[in-house]
């Protein structure tokens, strides 16, 4: 299974490690034509929106995903335990919202998996 990760600072090497360590393939898009152009690469099976800042902008990032993404699945893994923002992404479409240091290992490869 292949998951594209989109993030939003070149930092953010622990997501892509633990999704390695899991056995997942891993694409990495570190801007939204990257995203675009690994989009058309065949074999992306679900997308991860790691984003470690939270404004509105991200939300605006994720609908342009979701224009982009046609029907993949986009899980949103974030550093804000926001209800609010949560419920945001995923009446926008978002496979599922998990919050970096509250989710497990398990359960982002079980979401991603499961998407």
């Amino acid at each position: 299974m292949c998951i594209l990760i989109l993030v939003d600072s070149p930092a953010q090497q622990e997501t892509r490690d633990i999704l390695s360590d899991s056995g997942f393939d891993v694409a990495v898009a570190e801007s939204l034509s990257e995203f675009a152009s690994s989009l058309r690469e065949p074999g992306i099976d679900a997308i991860l929106l790691d984003i470690s800042q939270t404004d509105s902008q991200c939300l605006d990032l994720f609908q342009n995903m979701r224009a982009l993404s046609h029907d993949l699945p986009i899980v949103v893994f974030s550093v804000n335990d926001d209800k609010a923002e949560a419920l945001e992404f995923i009446r926008n479409g978002a496979q599922d919202y998990l919050v970096k240091g509250v989710a497990s290992r398990e359960a982002l490869q079980r979401c991603l998996e499961y998407s």
